[in-house]
């Protein structure tokens, strides 16, 4: 009775045995199918092009026998004789494909082994870190790819752990995992997280011709700076505003110069309205470019802006009758302008009734947020800098119509979460230069090029000398100037007073 009990029990253990080999071979092989499948969508051809060469390669290689020399060799007691002679009458196309495929299956074998180790140690990670949710649970490996050179993507399902949860356990990740973080985000599936491992590091400075050196700028473009993924340029007429925030000293006035020399280098019709109140002392590098304009103080200010606001308008009746949708300046021989204020705040602060330039901020924050709205379609676009962010300091309609923002070093939670919606300006490094740039869903740091002021004026020069030389041109004539540059106005005006009514 005992024996046969004590058989039944080694059969079961066998067949347990059995099933647990069978069932984890199973799913190794099934964890290497998505890293297998993933390589062939990333790179279709060259994976297609490798598994058919080594089809043919083995092909050529069994038609010779030599996989069964080559078994002989290395088991000559099992691989002769009658069972020799047996696998000599199988077909080679069996041959070929079982080595084939069974090559194949070490693979996904290989692939599948990695995937489970990779999941092991980044559960045993968090676990560590304390990373889990209320029951105890951690975040599961989805996968982890190679984006380029440096970078390495790894996604996650999250488990019901919140963003803010990754995102407070920044310090810990990077340890944990050996590498810097570049993002930590939520995708559209909103139980994922996906984290961008990088192992490139951000300069602690650049020069802007350094930079131009690295990539050169296309029309319209200027350069937001070094990031993990190299250097970034970004095109005025896709943000179309753009707002520069940050504390004295980490790098907000130089960036803010440098998209505007930028934007003078890369762009042939262009015209340029700097509003610096502090009687145009920030503005005076610019001051030999002729198609920027400078206003000293808040009557100047205002002018400008009732000047760009009606040619907003007129600009509207164009399209209305063209039948367009947006301001093309070759097509329509109307320039792209750009309104850049320096220090925001002092401009766009809200006034108390009795107090003095009342009704004059009051027609500012109105002319500034109907610009800020309708602008893009008619090739206007704002450029703002800007210590501090807040409905006092500038009206939240001129802030929820700027999707694209730069900023530098925050001192505090609330100067970060008004600007970008999150912590990431406060835990900035105090590098000058080091920001985060924010546009859409793109966010990542980057290290601004440095950017002279004696090479603000020497761009500035080139810019005059490629109006001289009929490189560069305005279709309209400049604000407030009676005479076009240079004469080379390509009679602009003439084509759109034709076609609307300039005083209305």
């Amino acid at each position: 009775m005992n024996k046969e009990r004590s058989k039944e029990n080694q059969t079961q253990q066998f067949a347990e045995g059995v099933f647990n080999f069978c069932y984890r071979i199973v799913s190794v092989t099934w964890y290497g199918l998505k890293p297998f499948t993933e390589m062939i969508i990333r790179n279709p051809l060259p994976a297609i092009s490798i598994l058919a060469g080594a089809y043919y390669l083995l092909i050529k290689f069994v038609e010779r026998y030599l996989h069964l020399k080559f078994l002989n060799w290395i088991w000559p007691n099992l691989f002769s004789g009658k069972f020799m002679n047996w696998l000599l009458q199988v077909p080679l196309k069996t041959h070929y494909n079982f080595i084939y495929f069974g090559l194949l299956w070490s693979f996904l074998i290989v692939l599948g082994a990695r995937a489970i180790y990779q999941k092991r140690k980044i559960k045993e990670s968090f676990e560590a870190i304390g990373l889990m949710n209320k029951f105890g649970q951690v975040p599961i490996l989805i996968y982890r790819r190679q984006l380029d050179e440096f970078r390495e993507l790894v996604v996650l399902n999250a488990m019901s752990v919140g963003l803010d949860t990754f995102e407070s356990k920044r310090q810990e990740l990077e340890s944990a995992f050996g590498k810097p973080i570049e993002s930590i985000k939520r995708p559209n599936d909103i139980k994922r997280i996906e984290i961008i491992f990088s192992t490139k590091r951000l300069p602690d400075g650049i020069d802007f011709l350094e930079m131009a050196q690295k990539k050169m700028l296309k029309p319209n473009e200027f350069y937001v700076g070094e990031s993990m993924k190299g250097v970034v340029a970004s095109d005025i007429r896709k943000l179309p505003h753009l707002m520069i925030a940050g504390t004295t000293g980490a790098g907000k006035s130089v960036f803010f110069k440098q998209v505007l020399a930028s934007l003078l280098k890369s762009s042939n019709h262009l015209q340029v309205y700097f509003i610096d109140l502090k009687n145009g002392l920030e503005a005076i590098d610019f001051k030999e470019a002729p198609n920027v304009g400078i206003a000293k103080n808040t009557n100047e200010a205002l002018y400008f802006l009732e000047k760009v606001h009606s040619e907003m308008n007129k600009r509207f009746k164009y399209l209305e009758s063209k039948g367009f949708k947006s301001i093309e300046p070759t097509r329509d021989k109307m320039d792209r302008i750009v309104i850049a204020v320096d220090e925001a705040s002092e401009l766009y602060a809200e006034k108390l009734k009795f107090d003095d330039g009342y009704e004059e901020s009051g027609q500012i924050q109105n002319l500034t947020n109907s610009i800020a709205r309708l602008g893009r379609a008619a090739g206007i676009h704002l450029i703002l800098a800007t210590q501090k962010v807040n409905k006092e300091s500038i009206n939240t309609v001129i802030q929820e119509n700027i999707s694209a923002r730069m900023c530098f070093k925050m001192n505090t939670l609330q100067g970060s979460l008004q600007v970008l919606g999150n912590k990431s300006a406060m835990d900035l490094s105090t590098i000058p230069g080091r920001g985060i740039w924010q546009w859409g869903n793109e966010e990542y740091e980057v290290q601004v090029p440095y950017l002279a002021g004696e090479d603000v004026k020497i761009i500035c020069d080139e810019v005059k000398s490629a109006f001289k030389n009929n490189e560069k041109h305005l279709y309209q004539p400049m604000i407030g100037k009676i005479e076009s540059i240079d004469g080379n106005s390509k009679n602009g005006d003439a084509i759109r007073n034709s076609l609307v009514d300039i005083d209305a």
